[in-house]
């Protein structure tokens, strides 16, 4: 399920040194779209929306309109954003671990 690879994410990220908010559920909120996760760290924020099945490739599949819209606001510029997968795990790892 989608709570148990968000948590194991989060767990990740945390022993890396990350600061990490989670947006639980941004649909019934005037941030409608806004990534799942917020991991910040000295110099790099990383925004990331998790998807527990894997989903075609371009980025923008699988996505809102407003998730898109977030996406398109955040990156690129200073902050990364990200959209991942369990099966993602490899890229997850390299982010966190950078």
């Amino acid at each position: 399920p989608e709570a148990a690879f968000t948590l194991h994410v989060i767990q990740y990220a945390v022993q890396r040194g990350w600061a990490v908010a989670h947006i639980s559920d941004s649909r019934r909120s005037y941030s409608k779209g806004l990534p799942d996760l917020l991991c910040a760290k000295p110099g790099r924020l990383v925004f990331a929306e998790l998807k527990k099945v894997e989903v075609a490739r371009p980025k923008n599949r699988g996505l809102s309109a407003a998730q898109r819209q977030w996406r398109d606001m955040l990156a690129p510029g200073p902050a990364e954003w990200y959209l991942w997968t369990p099966a993602m795990w490899d890229e997850i790892e390299q982010v966190l671990n950078r």
